[in-house]
Order: C-alpha cells, then sequence, then structure tokens
C-alpha cells in the first residue's frame, strides 16, 4: 500500500488514479494518450539536459571578482576539470557528486552525462537546439556527440560536420542517419579515420569458446570486406547445400557450410560442382560407384575432398553471386562530394531542384 507522507502528496497516488482512467478509453484515445506521454517524455529529457547544462555553467570558474572575494574558495575549493571534449568548459569536479544522487546514476555515470550534454551544446549547436525541441531525443545526440569525441575531431570540424548532419537527422531513419555520421567523421578527417583503421586491424581475431553438447562457438573480429566476402561465400554454399539436402533450416545450412570452409579443397568441390553446367554432383557420383552423400567426402571428379583442390572452371563463376546496392544522398548529388558522385552531376541537379 502506498503511504503519503505528513505534509505531502502522494504522487504513486496520482498515477495510479491517471492509470485508472485508461480503462475507460477506447483504442483510438489510448493511442492519443500514448501519443501524449511520448511527447512528454521528450519535453521532460529536453529540461533535464537544460538543466544540467546550466549547472555546468553555474558550477564553471570563478571571475576574477569572485575569486578575489571569496579567497577561501579559491585556495580551499574545488578543482575545475574538463570533462568535455575540445570547445567545452571546465566545471567543478564535486558537481558530478551532486548530480548523481538527484538523477539516480553513479557519480562516474554522472560526470559522463554532463560531458555529453557539454559536447553536445557547445560542440553540436544544430543537435542542440533539435533535442531542445523534441525533434531528436537524447540518446540519439549522445551517439552522435560520442561517436564525434571519439574520432578526436576538434570543436571547428566538430560544428561542420554538425551543419552537415543537422538537415538529415531529422528526415531520416536512424540507422541510416548513423551510416551518415560515420561517413561525415571520415570526410572530416580522413587521415585519424585511416590511423583508427590500422589500429583496428592490430585488435584482429578469431576465438573459438567451449563447447557444450557437442557445439561450440566460434567470434572473429576480421577487416570489414573480408567478413562480408565469407559471409556471401558462406550464404553460396548454404544454397548449394539446400539444392542437395533440402534442409529448410537456413542457419543450420549455413553452419554446415562453415564446417565445409574448414577444408577449402571439399568447398571448391561444391562450389565447381554447381557453377558447372557438365553433369550433375550426382551423375558424377553414380559413374563412380558412389552415392551422394559421399559428396563430402569426394569430390565431382572422384579425388578425396582433402586434394581435390584443382580449380576445373571458370573462377569468377565460382564467386558468391552480389546484389550491390548503392545509397547516394542528394547533398552528394548536389554537391558533387563523397565518397560515391554521378557522371551526370548537372542533370540529377535539375531533376532533384524541380522536385524541391
Amino acid at each position: 500500500m502506498w503511504k503519503v507522507r505528513e505534509g505531502g502528496v502522494s504522487e504513486a497516488g496520482s498515477r495510479i488514479e491517471h492509470m485508472s482512467d485508461l480503462e475507460k478509453l477506447d483504442s483510438g484515445a489510448t493511442l492519443a494518450r500514448l501519443a501524449e506521454s511520448v511527447r512528454a517524455q521528450a519535453a521532460a529529457e529536453a529540461e533535464q539536459v537544460a538543466a544540467l547544462a546550466h549547472l555546468a555553467d553555474l558550477h564553471g570558474p570563478l571571475s576574477p571578482d569572485q575569486a578575489s572575494s571569496d579567497l577561501f574558495s579559491l585556495v580551499m575549493g574545488e578543482r575545475y576539470l574538463h570533462i568535455g571534449a575540445d570547445g567545452t568548459a571546465p566545471v567543478g569536479e564535486f558537481l558530478a557528486l551532486e548530480v548523481g544522487p538527484v538523477m539516480n546514476m553513479a557519480a562516474l555515470a554522472a560526470g559522463l552525462l554532463m560531458a555529453d550534454v557539454l559536447n553536445c551544446r557547445d560542440r553540436h549547436p544544430l543537435l542542440w537546439d533539435a533535442v531542445m525541441a523534441g525533434e531528436v531525443r537524447f540518446w540519439q545526440a549522445r551517439q552522435v556527440v560520442q561517436a564525434v569525441t571519439l574520432a578526436g575531431l576538434d570543436v571547428a570540424a566538430a560544428r561542420q560536420l554538425d551543419s552537415a548532419l543537422a538537415s538529415a537527422i531529422a528526415r531520416l531513419g536512424w540507422t541510416r542517419a548513423r551510416r551518415l555520421l560515420r561517413g561525415l567523421i571520415v570526410a572530416a578527417d580522413p587521415a585519424s579515420a585511416a590511423n583508427r583503421e590500422r589500429e583496428a586491424a592490430k585488435a584482429r581475431f578469431v576465438h573459438r569458446t567451449g563447447s557444450a553438447d557437442g557445439i561450440a562457438t566460434i567470434v572473429a573480429r576480421v577487416k570489414q570486406a573480408d567478413a562480408l566476402f565469407f559471409d556471401a561465400t558462406l550464404s553460396r554454399i548454404a544454397e548449394i547445400l539446400a539444392d542437395r539436402d533440402g534442409n529448410p533450416d537456413r542457419d543450420v545450412r549455413r553452419s554446415e557450410a562453415f564446417a565445409i570452409m574448414a577444408t577449402p579443397a571439399r568447398a571448391l568441390a561444391l562450389l565447381q560442382s554447381a557453377a558447372s553446367s557438365g553433369p550433375s554432383p550426382d551423375e558424377q557420383l553414380a559413374g563412380l560407384g558412389s552415392s551422394v552423400d559421399d559428396l563430402d567426402s569426394r569430390g565431382p571428379r572422384g579425388c578425396a575432398g582433402h586434394v581435390c583442390g584443382t580449380i576445373t572452371g571458370d573462377p569468377e563463376r565460382l564467386l558468391p553471386r552480389t546484389t550491390l546496392v548503392v545509397h547516394i544522398s542528394d547533398e552528394s548529388l548536389l554537391s558533387g562530394r563523397g565518397a560515391v558522385s554521378y557522371t551526370h552531376l548537372d542533370v540529377y541537379k535539375r531533376q532533384i531542384q524541380n522536385i524541391a
């Protein structure tokens, strides 16, 4: 049972009474109430973020006049730390200890939150305005400022990125906006991006975890191009297995394909059989007095799988089939900047301008 403290009003009681009203609403009215609560949540979140920024300003360094009139605070008081990135002002070191209990979080988490607030306001002013207007949620803004800060961009580069991102973030889905963000970070400082890629390559690994019930897990960290190519080849072999075995479970077929790829010659034999315009693997094996199941251990020419590694067909036909989808933003078409551009830029400019 909820108890009302003496001299106070039970907020829990008012919430329960408000929630009991929902039982009287139909579907349309309930959806309207839900939409209202989402807007209220965004507004309350924006108010919290604005309050945190104001607290940081109130707990900034003392001015010369304040310092001269408060010698004790100057000598014995707290230090002022730069918790944000380039372009943000220092704040008192004890502010996080005050904010943490109010926000129901540890002091470290409060400090990180304050850093993101300052980074957003001082380095991404257009994104800040969007958060204050309720157009962008702060959890989304935090992902943006954290990615930019982690990339080491200075305040000038961060504000230039902010201008490029602001026009797109509200109209794009969040997944596409994040992809655009990654591209803008690379474009802002290509040399640093290349260096990060080289450093990340040093952290590659392939690990096999402990097994249970005869099943183990493989975890790998590899180059993106290698991952895409491996995944495509894995899917291609899984398709061949579907035609051969008829197993409807794609994930199981991919795991079987993974096992086949452990012996490259077996994978090559399977790919060549599927790409060949000659006799099928069944027909080839029938002439050798073998069963279809023997394809796991014998290649299409009857040689043992582990030594059947001669390419007998066009190597290009052994590559996995890939559908390439290129997304080109209107900004890239109009400006001519970006990793992907189009030769007939003037034609597309006129088309886009006519639509606008």
